[in-house]
C-alpha cells in the first residue's frame, strides 16, 4: 500500500529530534520481542510485513540510490514470489532476490533483522532490510523507542569499526600528542579540501588536548585525479607529516611515487559511506561529517566517553563534497 500519511492512519508524526526531512512519517511496528519499534526512512510508503506483524513507513531519495536499485519497494511485483520455493533457506531467498536487482552487487552479510520476518543485508558496506520471502526491501532505520536507540545506526557504527580496522596504523599519517593519548580520531581527508585545511590548522591544539589525529586519504575527485597524485606524493615523501602540512598550506608536493595505500583508502571511504571531506570517524564507529573546532571535538568525545548521543548539530556540516 503506497501513498500518503492517510495510508498509515495510526502513524505518529516524528519528533524534530529525529532530524527527519520533509513530511516523512513512521508507522508503529507492533510489539516485537517485547519492544516497540518504528521504521524511519525516505519514499513514503506503508507496507504490511508478512503475517501482519508490522507496518512500515519510509521514503526513498532516488538521488542517493546505490546501483539504482534501492528504490524498489516490492520485489514481488517483478515475480519474486517463486524464490520461497526455489531457494533452500531464507538467507538463500534473500540473496537470490537481491541478485535479480543487481547481479554484480557484493553482498557482504545476511543475518536476522531486529524484527521478525526480515533480514538485515549488508551490501557494499550499506544496510538494507529484505523480507524472508524475498518479496520486500526496506531502506531506513529501526528505532527502539523505549530505549531511544537507533538500532540501524548502532549496527552501522559496528560495521565502520570493522572496516576501519582494514587500514592499520602503519598505513595512516598520524599526528600524535606529545603526552598521553586520550582519544584517537580517524579523519578521511583531501589535500585540496578547504575545510580539511581548516581542520589541519588546529592540529597542534587537538594534540595538546590529547587527541591523536590519524589521516586516511580520500581524494574526492577519484583515482587518477590531481588530488590523488598529491596524496600519493605526500604518502611517498620522506617526512609524511611535513609534506602533508605543507600540501595543506597550498604547496604542491610534487610527483613522487611508490607503493602506497591511497586507492585502497579511497575505496574504503566509499565503502564506509564517506561522501565528503573531512569525515571524522571516532573510536565507537560514529562519524562527524565536516570540520569541527577543538571545542566541538571535546564535546563529541566527552559524549562518547559517557555513552551518550553527540551534541545536536545546529548548523550545516562544514564539509567539501
Amino acid at each position: 500500500m503506497i501513498g500518503s500519511r492517510a495510508a498509515c492512519p495510526d502513524a505518529p508524526t516524528p519528533s524534530p529530534a529525529f532530524s527527519l526531512a520533509g513530511d516523512a512519517v513512521a508507522c508503529l511496528v507492533k510489539q516485537v520481542r517485547g519492544r516497540k519499534i518504528f521504521v524511519f526512512g525516505n519514499f513514503m510508503a506503508c507496507l504490511p510485513v508478512p503475517r501482519g506483524s508490522a507496518v512500515f513507513a519510509f521514503r526513498f531519495d532516488k538521488e542517493k540510490l546505490m546501483h539504482k536499485w534501492l528504490y524498489v519497494t516490492a520485489l514481488a511485483a517483478a515475480g519474486f514470489g517463486s524464490f520461497a520455493q526455489a531457494a533452500g533457506t531464507p538467507e538463500d531467498t534473500v540473496r537470490a532476490a537481491l541478485k535479480t536487482l543487481a547481479p554484480d552487487a557484493r553482498i557482504d552479510e545476511v543475518r536476522p533483522a531486529p524484527i521478525a520476518g526480515f533480514f538485515e543485508v549488508v551490501v557494499a558496506g550499506q544496510i538494507v532490510y529484505v523480507s524472508a520471502d524475498g518479496g520486500m526491501l526496506v531502506q531506513g532505520s529501526f528505532f527502539d523507542i523505549p530505549n531511544k536507540v537507533d538500532l540501524t545506526e548502532k549496527r552501522r557504527a559496528e560495521l565502520r569499526r570493522g572496516l576501519l580496522a582494514k587500514a592499520p596504523a602503519k598505513q595512516r599519517i598520524i599526528f600524535a600528542p606529545k603526552g598521553e593519548v586520550k582519544h584517537t580520531v580517524a579523519v578521511f581527508t583531501d589535500i585540496d579540501c578547504g575545510y580539511c585545511r581548516e581542520l589541519h590548522k588546529h592540529i597542534t591544539e587537538y594534540n595538546d588536548r590529547g587527541v591523536q589525529i590519524e589521516y586516511l586519504m580520500f581524494p574526492r575527485a577519484g583515482v587518477g585525479s590531481d588530488s590523488f597524485r598529491k596524496a600519493v606524493a605526500t604518502w611517498c615523501a620522506k617526512d609524511q607529516k611535513d609534506s602533508l602540512t605543507k600540501a595543506k598550506a597550498g604547496e604542491d608536493p610534487g610527483t613522487e611515487s611508490c607503493v602506497n595505500p591511497i586507492e585502497a583508502q579511497y575505496n574504503l571511504g566509499q565503502q564506509m559511506g564517506v561522501t565528503g571531506t573531512p569525515t571524522l570517524v571516532f573510536s565507537d564507529g560514529t562519524v562527524a561529517p565536516g570540520y569541527v573546532t577543538p571545542d566541538q571535538m571535546d564535546q563529541r568525545l566527552v559524549a562518547i566517553d559517557a555513552g551518550k548521543a553527540p551534541p545536536a548539530q545546529t548548523e550545516p556540516p562544514k564539509v567539501d563534497k
